[in-house]
Formats: structure tokens, sequence, C-alpha cells
């Protein structure tokens, strides 16, 4: 049985070297072969990995390599290294093999049977520093060439692969390319497999704070331990594969190609049922098409690094079409006409099917609405309507779109998606790095967007999704990425700039960037050499807006922080996903970060502005005041913002459909998160519509019967106002 057939229920993935010689060589072999096998292994755990035995490997038959690796794995007994994850910070469960070892130690009389390497080598375990151990497989990444500098190559990945035994043909792949939208389609396609009860692996790349992001199973980044053990079992094949390429006078595997070895290698350790992989660059040379994708996945094809892909849309869709294979489903966004036509002809050269967005999968609504967006979408096989999306922009409407046909197309393409796993799985999706707010007081956000295209999506998704008075974009950009038309996207939405760098070797130097910025908008714009004090100065300035703004008002200063969540000013930073991964960190250290979760919805959710309301930046002029709604004017004089404090309760309770239907508990609430309540009610407006008004005309009505009365839900109160209402 191969890797790819054996759905059993067996391990699919590399043992550790660490855990068994076996694992990875013959498995009658290397102990019978040895003249003294208990100096070369006393124990039989195989912990003493012999790299030459490793080398070996090479001089196995194809055939060997494929059915020994892993499949040979099926019958090791649990090994040493086998390490599962712990459920609280700090605590280690060892696998059955460490936990017999530990309690022979247990027993004086058994502890003589364990030998001093034994027990050195469980104490080590016990008291190995995870984190610190993943830091150092991303520093041994990091001594080969960056993932900016790929190798058009396929072989030295393919090569690596094999020698692991085809690791990543132990799972069926949706594979994703695309210029932008292809790490949120990736997200969301994980999140619908996952919902209909697949066990998942996600590859993604770059990450923001930490490497073990790009590689997640079942919807999280693989721990620490089994980064750790997966990098070591495979390290002593990539130096092997090393070797051979400098042989050939060819570049040792780059840290991309390494990485993609590790992420297939920790997806049949697992294992998982099926892998979601996002293409690094291109498609047809990126190191990830050694698998072959049972769905490819074709996010909007745009201009993005010409240097490498082809100076025109037809040459990248060229490149990018190399991730289809043999009868596989093709699922696309809408393209460009001459990108359409690449795609449908590789298709076609490869008896693939093929759909396209809108032809034959579409979003028919795609709504603003509180904490996001409310979608409905008619797929490939389904019509799913009245989605909520907790996600910012139109455009992610349209990615949720991709991700629903990709997943009807893994399942057959004849058959609908559940549809209550489907709102289940969108209704939970997270997507770091994109519009994601990371602090309050005042509000900051951060977004990936480093192209023009992606840019522009943003600028649209602030414009149409945002009520800000002001907005300072911090703005860092690499050196190969179009800065000027990232600026001009930018500018109607900035009320200023304050330009910076990233730690980045490739970032653009702040004041060459600084002058472009100067140049295209003509106007003046701050620099700062380091990102901490670019951070400082933006949050700085939002924040004395802010309070200038509600002392104007003559609201107190307690109130200026919820004016940033209210419309008032707020920061975003953007340009590259470096200097947002960056920004994050920074954020944690200094301890106002906000996590994902109700404080996050809080910093992005409440701003959403009204249809047809002024929006963010120096290109809208009228400024949102204290209290004002979204859309301007004044609030109606017998309108309470202090009644509606805790209607961010009622939304997360159950997801609007209870809007006021605690009137008592909206009455009573902290008058100090009055602020926060308008902003709410507001983005409810802006959501429901009539639906929203005529509650709180109904609300204002039964109050000025009571005279302000609080009201209640006992039977007394309700018969009162059944009495009062009847005797009008």
């Amino acid at each position: 049985m191969t890797a790819r057939d054996g759905h059993d229920e067996r391990p699919l993935g590399p043992a550790s070297a660490e855990d068994d010689d076996e694992s990875y060589l013959d498995r009658e072999g290397c102990a019978s072969d040895d003249p003294n096998p208990e100096d070369a292994d006393p124990d039989g755990t195989g912990l003493d990995f012999d790299e030459d035995a490793a080398a070996d490997v090479a001089d196995a038959d194809a055939g060997e390599r494929s059915s020994g690796l892993l499949a040979g794995a099926a019958d090791a007994p649990a090994s040493a290294s086998e390490i599962a994850s712990a459920g609280e910070a700090g605590e280690l469960t060892l696998d059955p093999t460490l936990s017999h070892l530990g309690s022979l130690a247990e027993d004086d009389e058994a502890a003589s049977l364990l030998t001093d390497r034994e027990l050195d080598q469980r104490d080590a375990l016990e008291s190995t520093d995870w984190s610190d151990e993943a830091d150092r497989v991303f520093d041994e990444l990091m001594e080969r060439v960056g993932e900016a500098q790929p190798q058009p190559r396929l072989n030295a990945t393919r090569r690596a692969v094999e020698l692991l035994g085809d690791v990543h043909r132990a799972y069926p792949i949706v594979h994703i390319t695309g210029t932008n939208g292809k790490t949120s389609t990736a997200r969301l396609s994980e999140r619908l497999l996952r919902a209909h009860g697949l066990r998942t692996g996600l590859l993604t790349s770059p990450h923001l704070e930490r490497f073990a992001e790009r590689i997640a199973i079942d919807g999280e980044p693989v721990s620490d331990e089994r980064l750790v053990a997966n990098w070591d079992d495979i390290k002593p094949f990539l130096e092997l594969v090393d070797r051979e390429l400098e042989d050939a006078g060819e570049p040792r595997l780059t840290f991309f190609e390494a990485a993609t070895v590790l992420g297939f290698a920790c997806f049949a350790d697992a294992p998982v049922d099926v892998a979601v992989l996002e293409v690094g660059m291109g498609g047809e040379w990126d190191s990830t098409n050694v698998a072959d994708g049972d769905v490819a996945v074709f996010a909007p094809i745009a201009l993005d690094h010409a240097g490498r892909l082809g100076s025109t849309i037809e040459e990248i869709a060229r490149t990018k079409a190399g991730i289809i294979k043999d009868g596989a489903h093709v699922v696309s966004a809408p393209q460009r006409e001459d990108a359409e036509r690449v795609l449908r002809e590789r298709a076609t050269e490869k008896g693939a099917s093929f759909r396209i967005s809108p032809v034959d999968f579409d979003v028919t609504s795609n709504e603003l609405a509180v904490g996001g967006r409310l979608i409905s979408v008619r797929g490939t096989a389904g019509v799913y309507d009245d989605l909520l999306l907790p996600l910012t922009g139109e455009h992610q409407g349209r990615n949720a779109a991709l991700a629903i046909a990709a997943v009807e197309a893994f399942f057959g393409g004849d058959r609908p998606l559940e549809r209550d796993l489907v709102e289940e799985a969108l209704g939970d999706v997270r997507v770091p790095g994109r519009l994601e707010p990371i602090g309050a007081e005042p509000t900051v956000i951060v977004d990936a967007a480093h192209n023009p295209h992606g840019a522009h999506a943003l600028a649209e998704a602030v414009a149409a999704s945002y009520a800000f008075d002001e907005l300072t974009v911090v703005l860092g950009v690499l050196h190969d990425k179009d800065a000027e038309g990232i600026v001009r996207e930018l500018a109607p939405v900035a009320t200023r700039f304050i330009v910076t760098a990233s730690e980045s070797d490739r970032a653009e130097p702040a004041e060459e960037l600084a002058e472009l910025v100067r140049e295209l908008t003509g106007r003046d714009c701050e620099v700062y050499e380091y990102l901490e004090d670019a951070l400082d100065r933006a949050r700085s300035i939002a924040a004395e807006r802010n309070l200038a703004v509600a002392a104007e008002s003559g609201a107190p200063e307690s109130e200026a922080g919820a004016l940033s969540a209210a419309g008032g000013s707020a920061v975003l930073v953007s340009g590259s996903i470096t200097l947002i991964g960056q920004a994050k960190a920074i954020a944690r250290r200094e301890g106002w970060l906000v996590e994902a979760g109700r404080d996050a919805a809080a910093a992005a959710t409440a701003v959403v502005a009204t249809p047809g309301a002024p929006r963010a930046g120096s290109g809208f002029g009228s400024a949102a005041r204290l209290g004002a709604p979204a859309g301007g004017g004044d609030l109606d004089d017998d309108y309470r913002e202090e009644d509606y404090a805790d209607e961010q309760d009622a939304w997360a309770g159950d997801s609007g459909g209870g809007y006021v239907a605690d009137y008592e508990a909206e009455r009573d609430a902290d008058p100090e998160d009055e602020l926060l309540g308008a902003a709410w009610t507001r983005a409810a407006r802006a959501a429901f519509g009539e639906d929203v008004r005529e509650r709180e005309a109904d609300a204002r009505e039964v109050e000025a019967e009571f005279d302000g009365t609080p009201l209640s839900d006992d039977d007394e109160a309700r018969e009162r106002r059944d009495q009062e209402r009847g005797g009008r």
C-alpha cells in the first residue's frame, strides 16, 4: 500500500530519527549488521541516530525507500522522542515508552534495568525548553538561502521527499495560488474542510511572529515539540540532498524548500486527512508543486514579482497554471481575459475540470454587517444564504465563495455542502494580518497589503467598513515591491503617513520611501528609522486627537479612548508582511496587543460605518463629532446612547437576533460604555436598516410611557405594559 492510499489507522508520518533506526532504514538491517549491536543501541530505542547509516538511504532503490520509510514505521514501537503536546504550559506528556522508562526509574529495583544513557535521555526530554528548540529550528533554516530568492526548480525538493518515503503523497491536496487573497482562501478552505470532520494540515507563508504559524494541524500551529522532532528527523536527509546538490554544482536546499519538506513531514506525522497548500511564489517551479493537487485553486492574478514570474499578466498566469495536474479540479476567482485563457488552456491540456466565478459560482450578496460581512453564495453544487463572515472587506466575501467552490470540488463537485457546517466554519474563521485589530484606545489595525492590488482592496475595505475621522498610516515597504503603486492606492484613506522600515534586509530605506510619499501626495510625512518609534508617534497622535474631541464635546477624558472605536482617530500599519509581524511583536512586548476575540472585535467591528457616511482620510473633509451617527448629523433628542451600551453583548449572544432583547440591561449599563454602545447602534443600523430603527422607536415610546422607569421582564411589568398600551 502506498502512503497516499494508506488511510488506515497506522501513523503515516516518518518516525523520529531519534526513535528507531528502523524507521528510516530496513527494519532488519541496522541491528543485525552491527558486530556489536548492544554498544550501538543497548536499549533498542535508537536514540543515538547514525548519520552514516542515513547516507545509506541514498543507495536503496526507490521502492524500498517508499515502503520502508513510512510504511515500515507502522510496526515500530512507540519511541522516546514521540512527545505529546502538553495541555498546560510547561507540562510534558511522554509517550508510552518514556512513561514506561519513568515508571521503572521510580522503582529502585527496576531502575537498575535502565542504563545511565537512558536516564540522561529521559531527564533531558523532561527538561527541554521546546520553545527554544523551535527557535533553534528556525535559526538553522535561516542559514539557508532566503525565500525571497527561490530557485526555479523542483528536483531538489522532489529528491528530499523521495528519501523520506514520498511524505507529500500521504494525503490529498488542495493547492492554492494567485497574487492576492491566497492566504485568506487557504484558511477559509481549511476551516471548511475541518468542519466536515477531516483532520487538516495547512501550509502558508510567510509567518508573522513565529515560524510554527506556517504549519498548522487542525487549525492550530504545529506544537514546538512536533516541529522539533520532525525537523530532527528530516535534517540528515536534507543534508544528504545538500551534498548531492553541491556535488552537482547547484545551491543547497533553500529556506523555503526545506520548510516545505518540513511541512509535508509534519502532515504525514500527524497524520492529516487532507492538506491545504499555499504556493510560495508562482506555481510551476514552487517547491510545493512536487505535490499533485486534487484541487487547483486560483485567487485573482495580478502583477507581482515581475522579475521572476514575468512582466505581463499572461506570463504570470502561465507560471501559476503549472499547479494544474492531470485530472484535477480547477476552481478560479474572476480573472482578466488573458489570465483566464491561459488557465483554461492548461486545464484542457491536463484533462482537468474548470470552474470560474462568476459563471460557475458567485457571491450573490455581500453586505456590510456587524463584525464583518453578511454574504450569500451560489456554489457549484449548492446555495448558501445569509452567512456571517467575521472578516473585513468585500474582497473577503469573494474569497469565501472561492473557498466554498474549492471544497465542493474536493468532495466531487456534484453535491452541496451541509449549510450548517458552512455557517459554522465561516463563523469563526480567523485570518491573521488581514485588517486585523491589534490595539485599542486608540485602535491599531494591521494589514499585509504589499502590492498595489492588495493596497487597492485594503483602501476599499477601509473606506467602506470604517467611520474613522482620521487615519494615520504607518508605512514600510520592501525594496523589490511597487512602492509607488501602494502609496497611490492608500493615499485617499490616509490622513497622514508615518514612514518607517521593518528589520528585513530587503526593506526600502525609510528616507527614500518618505521622499516618494511626499512626491506622490504633496504632503509632508514624518520619518522614523525604527518601527517602535513610528508606532509610538502614530498612537500618540491618535490618542491626542481623541482627547481633544472628547474635550470639545464635554465628555470626560476617561472616555477618550473609546472614541477610536466610535469613529475617532486610528492607526493602520501596512506595506509589508514583515512590518506587520514586527508590529504585532512590539504590541505584545509593550503590553497593548489585543488578542483575537471580543477585545479585538470591539476594536474593529464597532467602527463599522453607515452607508453614505463620510469616510476616513484627508480627502473626505468632515470629522465625526462625539455622539453623532456615522452618517453625520445630530442624534434624535429622545435617543439615549447609554440605552445601548451593552448592545455588543446582545450581538455576541445570538448574532443580532436579540439586538434589543434585554432593554433593562441596556438601560442599566455602565455609563462609561456609552460611546462604544452608540457605535454598535450605528453599526447595527447600517447592517439591518429599518428593523433596528423600528425597535429603537418602540423602546423610546415605551420609555416615554413610563417616564424613564427601567423596564423588566417579570410578569407584573409585562402586564402593566399591556394594560397601558391597551388604554391608549
